[in-house]
């Protein structure tokens, strides 16, 4: 099924979408209580509310808040219900670089449990946490210390952890009935900020500000919900959110938030189509106003645009040769260069930097090194410009990157690790 990119809204039957994940769900509820009073098919195409595939079509991922922000007011915090396990921490020493400033988090999961993780420059701390969960993990930090959000597998529900002054919280619901298909989107700027897929295929958002989440909202543009076949990502600035999502017509779209709400979703017109259920990636570009993001297209080639609303360069490949059937991890370097990395078709962990409209040739900086998921890119603590973090044997292992050059990889946490996430708290 085509969605038209003059906007006009094509009938997208939600009993015929696919979803975000291999998992079956047979109940379909509605995240926060929200309930569509429109009738499917009625100003529902296959992309987000608006023109481009946009809202008011329903086959690819919406965005953030559009008219959400109104319903965005009332904080409902959960109560804490999972605590973190009283064992022992696992401490992983590591050859210090110079006593760095700031702190590198970690969550990883396996099919039972969370890790915790903290490095000081010095030294791994790692925390269990008795939490089954699906899907990888999402994990942001700012002026709030760090935010987690987890795919739990009670019922799907929407489960965050947070980082405060050297602690991890117990963990607790992102609100009421925040049920999802895929992996939860993170974002952060003045706050953090969350879109998710519902098991009813639309897209909801929630924003944590102070020390709670906001009512769960709907993305719309006017009355026309967001939704698609699969999870979206999401990034922030200052004064602007945009979220990036696969079309049920196989088209990447675009949906800004601004000031004045969602604005309608802008289709790419790709000639060939995104690689379905695979998420794309998404980073604010350091010095300007543009976007980049990074996709897979059919049969794996990584492609990239950067842009802002209706305004996006025409898709490119990455570099001759990188290619994957993952998604991929951006991270947005202080200059404005964008440093990508992913697991290959090889499943060895491939990167390239972008610097201006260029990107290098992909480089394997672990060649012996087989990695069974996606890999997670966080900013540098100390002289280290980033990190990565990446599975390998059932582990995670990270490692560092200096100038140009990868530094050698640290085990922290075994037991059979199936995804993973790092993020940067600044000091």
């Amino acid at each position: 099924m085509m969605l038209r990119r003059s906007g006009t809204a094509l009938i997208l039957l939600l009993a015929s979408a696919r979803c975000a994940t291999s998992e079956d769900d047979p109940v379909r509820k509605v995240p926060g209580g929200y309930v569509d009073a429109t009738a499917e098919g009625s100003g529902a195409t296959g992309g987000s509310a608006g023109t481009g595939g946009g809202a008011g079509s329903g086959g690819a991922a919406g965005s953030e808040d559009a008219g959400a922000d109104a319903s965005e007011d009332a904080p409902v915090d959960a109560p804490i219900d999972a605590p973190v396990d009283a064992l022992a921490d696992v401490v992983v020493d590591v050859t210090p670089d110079a006593s760095p400033p700031g702190t590198l988090l970690l969550i990883s999961r396996n099919t039972t449990s969370v890790t915790l993780g903290a490095w000081d420059g010095s030294s791994w701390s790692t925390s269990p946490l008795s939490l089954a969960t699906s899907s990888a993990p999402a994990l942001v930090s700012g002026s709030f210390g760090a935010l987690g959000v987890l795919r739990a597998n009670a019922q799907d529900e929407l489960t965050y952890v947070s980082w405060s002054a050297g602690t991890w919280s117990s963990a607790a619901p992102v609100g009421t009935a925040g049920w999802t298909l895929g992996t939860p989107a993170l974002a952060s700027a003045t706050s953090a900020y969350l879109a998710f897929i519902g098991t009813d295929f639309k897209f909801y958002s929630t924003t944590y500000a102070t020390s709670s989440w906001t009512t769960f909202a709907p993305v719309t543009v006017g009355a026309n919900p967001s939704f698609g076949p699969a999870a979206p990502a999401l990034a922030a600035r200052a004064s602007e959110r945009c979220l990036v999502f696969e079309g049920s017509d196989g088209d990447l779209y675009s949906q800004s938030w601004t000031s004045g709400g969602f604005q309608a979703a802008y289709g790419h017109g790709l000639s060939t189509h995104v690689l379905g259920g695979v998420t794309p990636a998404i980073v604010a570009r350091d010095g300007s106003n543009s976007w980049v993001v990074v996709y897979a297209q059919m049969g794996g080639a990584l492609m990239w645009t950067q842009g802002n609303q209706t305004a996006w360069s025409a898709p490119a490949a990455v570099a001759s040769g990188a290619s994957s059937t993952s998604p991929v991890a951006l991270l947005a370097l202080p200059g404005g260069d964008v440093l990508l990395a992913y697991r290959g078709s090889d499943d060895k962990l491939h990167s390239s930097r972008l610097s201006g409209s260029s990107w290098s040739a992909p480089e394997s900086p672990y060649p012996t090194t087989t990695t069974t998921a996606s890999p997670s890119l966080a900013l540098g603590i100390g002289s280290f410009s980033a990190h990565v973090a990446l599975i390998s044997g059932g582990g995670v292992l990270v490692g560092s990157l200096s100038g140009s050059a990868w530094g050698p990889t640290t085990p922290v946490v075994s037991n059979q690790q199936q995804a993973v996430a790092i993020a940067r708290v600044a000091p």
